[in-house]
């Protein structure tokens, strides 16, 4: 399971767009294969900023997934940008913490 932050930007010109598919997405009319996609996403935690223009999702994949759910950023970049990152959770960053204290410590 990957973890992922996708930050959506936008224009003022362009909020009739981002309004219209996100509308799509939650109210079942976006193309079935966006629909599909967005099933593979297992969101975590979503924060919106109307007056700044930009959307941040948090969000899951499956490995075996991650294409089929890029479909939803393909279909959010068709109205604005679309910035993806993979990043880690609590558990992986303690452990990475972890890691580099012991590969700064000589081990």
């Amino acid at each position: 399971m990957g973890r992922f932050v996708s930050i959506l930007r936008w224009t003022p010109e362009q909020s009739p767009g981002v309004a219209r598919i996100t509308a799509a997405i939650n109210n079942g009319t976006a193309p079935p294969s966006v629909l599909a996609a967005n099933e593979k996403v297992k969101l975590v935690a979503q924060a919106y900023s109307p007056h700044n223009q930009f959307n941040i999702l948090i969000y899951d994949v499956d490995e075996k997934d991650y294409a089929e759910a890029s479909l939803v950023a393909v279909y959010a970049s068709t109205v604005g940008k679309i910035e993806t990152y993979p990043v880690m959770n609590e558990e992986e960053t303690v452990k990475l913490g972890e890691l580099a204290a012991k590969m700064a410590a000589g081990q």
